[in-house]
This record gives structure tokens, sequence and C-alpha cells, in this order.
């Protein structure tokens, strides 16, 4: 799952299998030239994802992980009292600006 995802982070985010800074070798008609470029393109293309695992991998050895009953706890009793504060004091100056 952390491969596929990876993968798709690079598509999306990384700009996939394009070599930054690199333009796509032409022929003297104007076609792309393929061979060692499309080997070139598939290495970024890994290099990226294997950077993406790294990161994926980094993140979920840093943070903690936390029980099921833990979130509960955070969800109800801490972020759902801020987000109604935070409801309340945007539409109160939204009411004042108005």
């Amino acid at each position: 799952g952390i491969i596929v995802m990876s993968a798709l982070a690079a598509c999306l985010f990384l700009g996939g299998w394009q070599i930054p800074w690199v333009d796509a070798p032409l022929n003297p008609d104007g076609t792309v030239v393929y061979g060692w470029f499309t080997v070139a393109q598939v290495g970024v293309m890994l290099l990226k994802t294997t950077i993406m695992v790294f990161i994926f991998q980094q993140i979920r050895w840093t943070f903690p992980r936390f029980r099921y009953d833990q979130l509960m706890r955070l969800g109800w009793v801490y972020m759902l009292p801020l987000s109604i504060a935070n409801l309340a004091i945007t539409a109160l100056v939204m009411y004042l600006l108005r």
C-alpha cells in the first residue's frame, strides 16, 4: 500500500516520470527520441517513488500511534469544542464586519 501511494504521490505532486529541468531529446523531424532517455525516466520515477516511501516511513516511525479510545477522546473532548468555538467566533466576526 505504501508503494502504491508513493507512486501515486510521485505522479500527482512530483511530476511523475519527467526529469526536472531536462527537455526530451528530439529527432530532426520533431519526434521524441526513445531509448536511454526512457530508461532514465523510469529511473527518475523509481527514485521519486523511493523518496516518497522514505518520507512515509519517517512519518510512521516518528509519530506515535494512538489507540482508538485516545482518538475518540481527542475528537470529542478537545476538537469538537474548539471547532464550535471557531464557528462562533467566525460568525461573530462576519456579523460585525458586515
